[in-house]
Formats: structure tokens, C-alpha cells, sequence
């Protein structure tokens, strides 16, 4: 039988004797599990018509309910005969009807259609239908996000957009530096630009000065040849970009020492008094602020 769909536990269950015997409750409870929720005729070996069993209601054995009870075999399992003692505890209780013969067993779970049956079953159905409709739902968003997605994808950029643009200065900076350099899809190209201003909120005026200044670098110039790695190294491009360079042949230590000493004999002529527009005439903000 199918195991799908689920039965409600009331809590005043947790106020009876069965609540208090753990092995009565977990029998009670397989019993409310195997139980039909509708009505159905059920084939029965040895028998030739079949058996109708209304909700509420299973057909079962001694063993056939030991084996749901306790569907791994392990040592420490209680017998089938135990097994089937407890339920018919449970019948005395007033919780079970028994109806037994030489072939099955049918076991009613009392009051079964006061606590389980139609409000049960409307659950059931009102649940399928909201997991359908959000199973349509789901499957429209993702729908919805491929489209966008083919959309960005086949998007075509005019040729005086920013995107084209700039697709186009960095190909015609890399055929400065290398003639023979196969012309790309500048449209591909382009849709690499419009992501980076879009998605990455990188501005247009960044980007072109990144695309010249990288086309200028003797190391970059060879790595960045194409806008999807421009893209990819904005960051560390920018940072190339925007620090100070110290002058070819020049050690660091003793080039910042340096710029140190006469920015601070400036900075005592002036608070001394001695105003002098050019205090040290060897300062030169190009050759310490290059950028």
C-alpha cells in the first residue's frame, strides 16, 4: 500500500492509558499509518473476490504487523506473538476492532472518521494543489530567468553605445602593440563592458582609463587582451594605476628618505617665517607624485 499522505495525533492522546505504554503508543501509531484514507477493494491470496476495506480499516497478520512494526530484524525485537498481544491490549482499551478469520485480519481504528477521515483528505488536496501551483510558479521564475538570461546573452549594442566604444579603443590599443592581433567579436566584447558598468558599477570614464593605461604597461599589455579579463583585473589594474611610481634606477628606501628631507626643510622654512616660494628648488611634485 502506499505510504504517502499523513495522519493528525491529537494531543489529548498524550491524557489516555495508550500515551503512557510506549510500546502501545507506537502500535497505535503504526496502526493509524497502515490505515486506509479512502475506501478500496483489496486482493487477498487464497480468496477469490477481493476484500473491501473502508477508511480507518487495514488488512493484516500476526507477522504481516511485525514486520511493519519492526522492518530491520535485530535480536532485541519483541516476538510477533508479544507484538500482537499489544494490540490486542489496544482492543481492549476500546481503541481497535479485531475481525479475524482463517485468512486475514481487519483491524477498524475507532473513530477514525471523527478525528482523521474528510477534513484529512480536504488537507490532503488543498495541499497537492499548493505545492502545484508553486511548482508552476517555480518553474515560471526559472523560465522567466532564462529568457532574461538569452536576452542578455543576444543583446546588440549600437556602434556609438559606451560598451562599442570601449570594445572598440581597447582592440585598437592592442593593435598598436601587436598588428597582427585577430580582431574579436566586438559585440562579445561589449556585452563584457556593459557588465562591468551594470553589474560591477564600474563607470565608463574608470574603464577607459584602466583600457589605456594597462595597453601602456609593459607587463599588462600582455595579459590584458580581451574585456572579459579587463573585467576580471579591474580591481587590481586600478590599484596599478593610482600608486605613485618611484623613478627608474631609484632605491625606494632612500627615494622616500629623501622626498622626506626636503619636503621637511620646506615645511621649516615656512614655519620659521621665511617665506620663499620656491624654498627647495630641486622639489618636483612630477618626480615624486607620478602617476
Amino acid at each position: 500500500m502506499s505510504r504517502a499522505g499523513w495522519v493528525k495525533l491529537w494531543r489529548k492522546s498524550m491524557e489516555s492509558a495508550v500515551w503512557s505504554d510506549p510500546n502501545l503508543w507506537r502500535v497505535y501509531c503504526c496502526c493509524l499509518m497502515l490505515a486506509n484514507h479512502k475506501e478500496r477493494w483489496v486482493k487477498v491470496d487464497g480468496l477469490a473476490k477481493p476484500v473491501l476495506v473502508k477508511p480507518g480499516q487495514f488488512i493484516t497478520g500476526r507477522f504481516e504487523f511485525h514486520k511493519a512494526m519492526y522492518p530491520k530484524k535485530r535480536k532485541s525485537n519483541p516476538s510477533p506473538i508479544t507484538v500482537w498481544r499489544w494490540i490486542k491490549v489496544l482492543q481492549a482499551l476500546g481503541n481497535l476492532i479485531i475481525e479475524t478469520n482463517n485468512k486475514f485480519s481487519l483491524i477498524t481504528v475507532v473513530n477514525w472518521d471523527t478525528y482523521q477521515c474528510q477534513e484529512l483528505e480536504d488537507d490532503q488536496q488543498n495541499d497537492q494543489q499548493v505545492i502545484s501551483r508553486r511548482s508552476a510558479d517555480d518553474q515560471q521564475v526559472i523560465t522567466n530567468k532564462n529568457v532574461k538570461n538569452i536576452k542578455e546573452r543576444t543583446r546588440t549594442f549600437s556602434s556609438d553605445s559606451n560598451e562599442v566604444r570601449l570594445a572598440e579603443l581597447l582592440y585598437s590599443l592592442i593593435l598598436q602593440n601587436n598588428p597582427k592581433a585577430k580582431k574579436p567579436n566586438l559585440q562579445s566584447w561589449a556585452r563584457q563592458v556593459d557588465l562591468a558598468h551594470r553589474i560591477d558599477g564600474r563607470s565608463f570614464e574608470d574603464l577607459e582609463a584602466v583600457i589605456r593605461w594597462c595597453q601602456q604597461d609593459q607587463f599588462w599589455s600582455c595579459n590584458i587582451l580581451s574585456t572579459s579579463k579587463l573585467r576580471e583585473r579591474f580591481d587590481q589594474l586600478w590599484l596599478k594605476m593610482i600608486k605613485p611610481k618611484v623613478p627608474a634606477g631609484s632605491n625606494k628606501q632612500s627615494y622616500a628618505n629623501e622626498r622626506d628631507r626636503k619636503l621637511l626643510g620646506t615645511f621649516q622654512t615656512l614655519v620659521g617665517g621665511q617665506y620663499n616660494e620656491n624654498p627647495v628648488s630641486s622639489f618636483d611634485d612630477e618626480e615624486f607624485f607620478d602617476v
